[in-house]
């Protein structure tokens, strides 16, 4: 999913002034106060965390303590939902598709957001969801194959198959381990 102008959905609680921009027509000596979060500006960031994680808390999801950018919502059932945020950007997992369609609803309700449909890449992670074997493949097979390229090393390029499995990790409640 990603959100419009995620920075503008978000209230600034203080005043910040800029000088107006080349070409927008205001008076000689005039300057402008933002009402919103902009991106570039220190504050805009924070305030759309702000915002945007208490969204989420209606809906249930706490951050991670180890990464504030994971919001996870328990179940006694089932394996947790998880929302993974990065800026305007968020996958959504979840073993029910039917909490994923609600969660994107409620999302909706506050936000203007695209959905892009499965994730297959994320900060340049290939990702590649097996439902009939249940995994998740994360690869950075071409991150590291154009890094090879770059400093000419062509034949160390990976030449493995589509079908590899390479290193993986298994789950067990929240414990992750190497198999």
């Amino acid at each position: 999913m990603d959100i419009k102008a995620a920075y503008l959905n978000a209230d600034l609680d203080e005043e910040i002034y800029i000088e107006a921009p080349p070409g927008f027509d205001i008076p000689e000596g005039h300057i402008l106060r933002l009402k919103k979060g902009v991106y570039g500006t220190k504050q805009g960031g924070c305030i759309w965390y702000i915002d945007f994680s208490g969204t989420l808390s209606t809906l249930g999801y706490t951050p991670m303590q180890v990464d504030h950018t994971i919001f996870v919502r328990e179940s006694p059932d089932t394996f947790p939902d998880i929302i993974s945020t990065y800026v305007d950007d968020m996958g959504l997992i979840s073993e029910s598709l039917e909490h994923i369609n609600q969660d994107k609803e409620a999302l909706w309700q506050h936000y203007k957001m695209t959905n892009l449909g499965e994730m297959g890449w994320i900060l340049g992670i290939c990702v590649t969801c097996n439902q009939e074997k249940c995994t998740i493949l994360l690869s950075q097979k071409k991150f590291i194959n154009n890094t090879l390229e770059h400093y000419c090393c062509n034949s160390l390029l990976y030449k493995g198959s589509e079908d590899d499995e390479g290193l993986g990790l298994e789950v067990t409640g929240w414990v992750w381990n190497m198999r």
